[in-house]
């Protein structure tokens, strides 16, 4: 299953939309609450490309970047859809101001949310929720696992009560998931450098 990421501001932050935060943020200091280490990392390159003043308060979940932002604790907070924080920005609690990840929010009916990479982000997340077994598991458990999984991913029942929450579960085949996992090693390691630079 993959998970839009979304940027979020308090009510009371001084901007309402991702441009706006943008040149605030080059010459004032804005906090962000931080969902996944990965989108925080992903956040902090697009800080130093447009040399935006932001500091990132890293959190264990997205729930927990949540109740920073809602608590307005810090200005702004990455976290997924099915979150607090989303529930919240929903109800007009909070400020969306952009998906980190390429996907977008047009499928919740927002087409008019900007997407990190439309703005010129070098790197964005990619969040897929999977299952991995040890490589001595044998091969017909690990296919039996397999033909479960995907029965219970793409059982009507899972599908709807997890479209209620705006979380969207899909199978991906093993092949796919591995794909992925190695673009996202690849990036995080030129991500690594260009921080480090």
């Amino acid at each position: 299953m993959s998970q839009e990421r979304v940027l979020f501001a308090a009510k009371t932050a001084p901007f309402k939309t991702v441009q706006e935060m943008m040149t605030y943020a080059r010459t004032n200091h804005v906090t962000m609450s931080d969902g996944t280490f990965w989108s925080g990392r992903v956040m902090e390159a697009f800080a130093k490309k447009n040399s935006l003043q932001i500091a990132i308060v890293e959190q264990r979940s997205g729930h927990a970047a949540s109740m920073e932002v809602l608590g307005e604790h810090v200005t702004m907070a990455e976290t997924g859809t099915g979150t607090p924080a989303w529930a919240a920005a929903k109800s007009g609690d909070l400020r969306i101001l952009a998906t980190l990840t390429p996907g977008g929010l047009a499928p919740f009916g927002m087409p008019e949310v900007p997407t990190l990479d439309k703005l010129g982000a070098d790197f964005v997340p990619r969040i897929m929720y999977g299952y991995g077994v040890r490589a001595i598991t044998p091969h017909d458990r690990v296919k039996q696992l397999r033909a479960v999984f995907k029965q219970a991913v793409e059982d009507q029942e899972v599908q709807t009560q997890m479209k209620k929450i705006d979380l969207t579960p899909e199978w991906i085949d093993p092949k796919t998931y591995e794909d992925t996992l190695r673009t996202v090693a690849d990036d995080a390691e030129k991500m690594k450098e260009y921080l480090k630079k």
